[in-house]
């Protein structure tokens, strides 16, 4: 098939579609190689209100911020506003063919904050979610999904915000966690799981941590917390040889913080501090380069810029992109990168529960039991939700419970001596996914602990059923091999 293409030379004449789609091909790789490798980072007006970096607010709710790109080929151009027509936007994260972006923003001032997605060749945007809540910090899941945080406000514990997926077109939404927490500022390292800042709510405030899940909100737990009183201020960032970097206040500095690590298979033991180079940090990337790009403000400068650090720490930050105009924040890279590993998921929503057993409550710390007074204190372990009891199990001789529980809802687990008097062992909060099964060695054990090689008295028998008054449930049977 061909199309008439009037020339003004010979008239009409005839041109094979095939020819018009190369050429449009053509157009759009050239216009593509435009944006491959520029720097996508959050421009924040100098000045602004002072930031709460320990609830995360301030920089997920900046107040006046707009999407910049810039060339690092040429740190004297002029950035390229991609969100002019936003009152505010910030937190970008590019997907893995490098071609588009989801971000947080608000069209006016009095909107929500809502997920965006935007296609760096034409730089037009279309809202993924509008929701009566605010929902911030978008980053694409190895499946294709878009992980985000949501705020929600009860009566009961306050401002907490959640973390939810959803389909790239906004469907599918799926509630992930369910403590009263603040979680915010997720990242997905190479093997799968989901490393992000999260801080207890309810019943009083608590200290932040990394936690780290699988993309269903499954196997949650601590991951790293900050040294001492020490507070994050952005996403950890993952390079290629397994270390995950993140910046951190000690002080709960407001201006900015330091430069630290972990690596991802032992993040509680290989903790290390990179030179600082007399100045601030305030976020970081790592580019497929190898490049560690940082939110970077020295000393004597007025306004953060994008530098390049040196992977080995022996020399300081090399500028890449400086402005007076703007703090600029929140790198990333128009680049292609690959997938992190797809994990499997256990989630059934035809099943209403999870199950969890415990080995032996009487290991604590760093594996060492109890004494023989403190193990006969606990007989019992109870289960608390949010101001409500939802019941008790009974401790067997060799230390251990077993217990099925209503899935996707949040629960501590408190140690009972022989009067049922609380001892000083009470978790943190917990959910469970419908049809997860986790167990832990004892309680508040390290946690790189193996299991002694023994069956549980407790799985002998059937699992208590947590909360104690639901007498059945109807739920999707599973077969275990």
């Amino acid at each position: 098939m061909a199309k008439q293409i009037f020339n003004r030379n010979t008239g009409y004449e005839k041109r094979p579609y095939w020819l018009l789609l190369l050429i449009s091909l053509l157009l759009i790789s050239c216009t593509e190689k435009k944006y491959q490798g520029k720097l996508i980072v959050t421009g924040e007006s100098p000045g602004q209100e002072k930031y709460d970096f320990n609830s995360g607010k301030s920089w997920r709710y900046s107040s006046r911020a707009s999407l910049l790109m810039v060339d690092p080929a040429s740190p004297k151009k002029k950035p390229l506003v991609l969100t002019s027509s936003f009152f505010s936007a910030c937190s970008p994260d590019v997907s893995f063919d490098g071609k588009m972006i989801v971000f947080a923003g608000k069209l006016n001032e009095n909107d929500h904050w809502q997920i965006y997605e935007m296609k760096l060749r034409n730089q037009k945007f279309r809202k993924i979610i509008g929701l009566d809540n605010d929902c911030t910090d978008p980053v694409w899941l190895p499946e294709g999904k878009i992980l985000f945080s949501m705020s929600s406000f009860s009566d009961s514990t306050g401002l907490t915000h959640m973390l939810f997926s959803c389909n790239p077109d906004g469907t599918g939404l799926q509630q992930l966690t369910f403590h009263p927490h603040a979680d915010f500022a997720s990242s997905v390292i190479a093997d799968g799981r989901v490393v992000f800042i999260t801080r207890r709510v309810y019943p009083s405030e608590g200290n932040q941590l990394f936690y780290v899940m699988r993309p269903d909100g499954t196997k949650a737990d601590k991951y790293f917390s900050p040294g001492g009183n020490g507070t994050f201020l952005n996403k950890a960032r993952e390079a290629g040889d397994g270390t995950i970097f993140f910046i951190e206040s000690e002080n709960k500095n407001i201006e900015g913080g330091k430069l630290f690590s972990v690596h991802r298979n032992r993040p509680l033991h290989t903790r290390k501090s990179w030179p600082a180079f007399d100045g601030n940090f305030r976020s970081l990337f790592v580019g497929q380069d190898g490049n560690l790009f940082i939110s970077f403000r020295p000393f004597e400068k007025k306004t953060f810029g994008v530098y390049r650090y040196d992977i080995t720490g022996q020399k300081p930050p090399e500028p890449v992109y400086i402005t007076e105009n703007y703090n600029l924040t929140d790198v990333v890279v128009a680049e292609v990168h690959p997938r992190q590993k797809k994990l499997p998921s256990a989630v059934d929503m035809g099943v209403k529960t999870g199950q969890i057993m415990c080995q032996d409550v009487n290991i604590t710390g760093i594996g060492l039991k109890s004494d023989k007074t403190s193990a006969r204190r606990i007989k019992r372990v109870e289960f608390l939700g949010v101001k409500v009891s939802y019941g008790m199990a009974d401790i067997e001789k060799d230390g251990s419970f077993y217990v099925k529980i209503m899935a996707d809802m949040p629960f501590r687990i408190r140690a009972l001596d022989e009067n049922g008097n609380p001892t000083e062992n009470i978790s943190d909060w917990l959910w469970m996914r419908p049809n997860e099964r986790r167990g832990c060695v004892g309680c508040h054990e390290d946690p790189e602990l193996v299991p002694d090689n023994r069956v549980p008295m407790a799985v002998k028998k059937f699992p208590v059923l947590i909360p104690q008054h639901v007498e059945k449930i109807k739920e999707k049977s599973i077969d275990l091999e």
